[in-house]
């Protein structure tokens, strides 16, 4: 006599099934909403760092060789191989120098900017070229081009009891650097006059930078956390 198959019924298979994603619900799922709550961020964070590593990969490659990724890190430890001491220098100027102009209350207003810019563009202009091909030339962008304007600004205001220029010193500036001015130009002319106080003045500035900065140096608490 042939041997009867077992039946299996749905309702067993809907049993097993259910132990099987409870089992599994056991292994997976936080007992608690605080776990859930904890998974859900980490999650998140993933995410984020995925999506960002995706759509900006600038902010970690600074590019790829047939494939062969180079790192902004790689990139920023050359740089500072060889301008690493002149740019920490330069940076701890300008805060020192921002730092010593709110002590004295010093501010430079954005029309203060504009005038020196247009002052910059003409006498540009009288010398045969421009300020967007100078900056262009130097690879400075407009924005960096105010801030150092700003920046000057700043200076002359705390220096300014030890910049003025006779009409004497404008003169024998104009002398000595006509070429720097247009092929007509005549120092009896205001403008051409009002200019080369300017530019006297700025070599004066320059002198006098020098000296004030490395006092202010030397009172200032510097502390320097890396070697060039």
């Amino acid at each position: 006599m042939a041997k009867r198959k077992k039946i299996i019924k749905p309702v067993k298979i809907k049993q097993t099934v259910s132990k099987k994603l409870d089992s599994i619900k056991k292994k997976f799922v936080p007992k608690n909403k605080k776990n859930l709550w904890l998974l859900a961020v980490v999650f998140a964070v993933v995410a984020g760092l995925a999506m960002l590593l995706n759509f900006k990969k600038g902010l970690f490659i600074a590019a790829s060789v047939n494939g062969s990724p180079l790192s902004r890190y790689e990139l920023i430890r050359e740089l500072e191989k060889r301008a690493g001491a002149r740019m920490l220098d330069e940076l701890i100027n300008r805060k020192l120098i921002y730092q010593e102009g709110d002590k004295k209350g010093i501010t430079v207003q954005d029309a203060e900017i504009d005038t020196e810019i247009e002052r910059v563009k003409k006498t540009l202009e009288g010398r045969g070229t421009t300020l967007e091909q100078t900056l262009s030339l130097q690879g400075q962008p407009i924005e960096d081009f105010r801030e150092n304007i700003r920046l000057q600004k700043v200076v002359e205001k705390l220096l300014s009891d030890k910049l003025a220029v006779s009409d004497e010193e404008a003169k024998t500036y104009f002398e000595q650097n006509k070429v720097l001015f247009a092929a007509e130009a005549n120092f009896e002319d205001a403008s051409v006059k009002e200019e080369a106080r300017i530019q006297a003045q700025q070599v004066k500035l320059g002198s006098e930078f020098r000296t004030w900065i490395e006092e202010v140096k030397s009172q200032a608490k510097i502390k320097y956390f890396t070697d060039y």
